[in-house]
C-alpha cells in the first residue's frame, strides 16, 4: 500500500514500512479510519487515504485517485480475474 512515512512514523512510531505485512496491517488501518471519516462512504473514503482531507487544492487529485481505485476493484471482482497463470 503507499504510505506516506513521515504521517505514519509521526503516528504510529518507528515501523518497518517495508515489511509487507506491517505496510497492509498500517495501510488498512489509515484507509478503514478513512472511510469511517467519510461516513462509511468507500469512494470518498479512498479520496481521503490518498490526500488526507477533501481540500479545494487536492480534491481533483482526491478524486481522480478514488476513481482509478474503485476501477481496479471492479475489475477485480470479474471472475477469473484472480486466476493464476499456469507456466
Amino acid at each position: 500500500m503507499q504510505i506516506n512515512y513521515r504521517a505514519t512514523a509521526r503516528r504510529f512510531g518507528t515501523l518497518d514500512l517495508l515489511d509487507p505485512r506491517v505496510n497492509v496491517l498500517v495501510g488498512g488501518t489509515i484507509l478503514r479510519e478513512s472511510v469511517q471519516r467519510a461516513g462509511g462512504h468507500l469512494r470518498t473514503g479512498l479520496a481521503l487515504y490518498h490526500v488526507g482531507s477533501l481540500q479545494p487544492d487536492n480534491a481533483s487529485r482526491a478524486e481522480r485517485y478514488a476513481g482509478s481505485v474503485s476501477r481496479w476493484m471492479n475489475r477485480l471482482k470479474q471472475p477469473g480475474a484472480l486466476r493464476l497463470v499456469k507456466q
